[in-house]
């Protein structure tokens, strides 16, 4: 097993694998387009349709990169849409930028070389009128991942935020899952706390459904006090820099939420950094390889799941089952990863701590 050093340094950052360029060439895949594709009505909601024949021509829109979860993710997709005949993908990485996302999608639509979208939007509300309109006006499948867009990231139930416009949505994050997380939180940690959440960026749709959930604790839970609530790129270099301060104004720090895997790596520095290593305990969020070790030794008390391989998988089965004229569920809670058997009462989020951490798989 790593050391905490060698798993949780800074330097460990350069061998994430960034989506360095805008484009990721739109490969086509050496695949015997062997499947006879037809004009397809594919329903969007709201009892509208749009037309679309195979194969599909991907392309996928990250929020970012420099995390190690979207880099698995980038990875895998273009593995993935091999297994699709005749399928083709393109990526396009604006780097964090709202506005650079949107114009690229502007100009994927207005390009006419795709009929299928994937995206991991970094402004849910700017790009609504793009996704729901503009691009289903081209007749272009888009299914987002990861979190909601056009305000439904704000609805507590994650069933609620599929977008009509879209063919579908992988989502993992809802108000009730967080807020769920953070009774957990303060379940496990009785009397006065000092709590420290670190999210991601402003308009990152993950960024307001976090600032929801905090202040219904605040006023369910006073004795859970948030004292700080930051915003950063997702990246454990940012978290560091973000929470390193925090521990010397907040030295009295007893909680810290982190809103990511990478954040939390930064977390856990700081706090070995500050010399209140077992004063604090650490919560993660999309829990990695580093975070199971961290929880089996006792510096991260727990996470939830993350799946980058399964997000995937459930949008692009979403996308061949409309471009193959078949029935799909529209919604798939859990970013794609195991489902339990109350599903129907279930958040979408499945806390992973000392207790379960053998059945959780992490995939990246």
């Amino acid at each position: 097993m790593p050391t905490l050093r060698n798993r949780v340094g800074l330097k460990a950052a350069v061998f994430i694998a960034p989506l360095a360029l805008t484009l990721i060439g739109a490969t086509a895949m050496a695949i015997a387009a062997d499947t006879s594709w037809a004009h397809v009505d594919v329903p969007i909601g709201a009892g509208k349709t749009i037309s679309v024949e195979g194969p599909p021509h991907i392309a996928y829109f990250p929020g970012g990169s420099g995390d190690v979860y979207l880099a698995k993710r980038a990875e895998h997709i273009v593995e993935a849409v091999k297994d699709i005949p005749g399928a083709t993908l393109a990526t396009f990485d604006s780097n964090w930028n709202p506005q650079r996302q949107l114009n690229m999608l502007e100009n994927a639509i207005a390009s006419g070389k795709y009929n299928a979208f994937i995206v991991d939007t970094s402004d849910g509300d700017g790009q609504c009128k793009t996704l729901t309109q503009d691009a289903p006006g081209a007749n272009i499948a888009v299914v987002n991942v990861s979190t909601a867009i056009c305000g439904l990231y704000m609805k507590p139930d994650g069933r609620d935020a599929v977008a009509d416009g879209t063919i579908g949505a992988v989502g993992n994050n809802s108000i009730n899952a967080i807020h769920n997380y953070l009774n957990y939180m303060a379940d496990h940690n009785s009397g006065k706390q000092k709590v420290l959440v670190v999210t991601g960026p402003l308009l990152h749709p993950l960024a307001p459904q976090i600032d929801a959930a905090v202040e219904m604790i605040k006023k369910e839970r006073p004795e859970f006090e948030i004292v700080a609530n930051v915003k950063t790129d997702f990246s454990m270099i940012d978290g560091y820099n973000k929470i390193q301060p925090l521990l010397v104004a907040h030295p009295d720090t007893t909680v810290i939420f982190c809103a990511n895997s990478d954040l939390t790596m930064g977390a856990l520095k700081a706090v070995k950094e500050a010399g209140l290593e077992g004063k604090v305990a650490i919560y993660s969020q999309y829990g990695n390889k580093i975070i199971v070790d961290a929880i089996e030794d006792g510096t991260v008390k727990a996470t939830t799941g993350g799946y980058p391989v399964g997000s995937v998988d459930a949008a692009l089965h979403m996308i061949r089952s409309a471009f193959e004229g078949k029935p799909f569920d529209r919604v798939r809670m859990g970013d794609g990863g195991p489902e339990p058997q109350d599903v129907e009462k279930w958040t979408g989020v499945t806390i992973i701590d000392k207790t379960n951490i053998a059945e959780y798989k992490p995939e990246y």
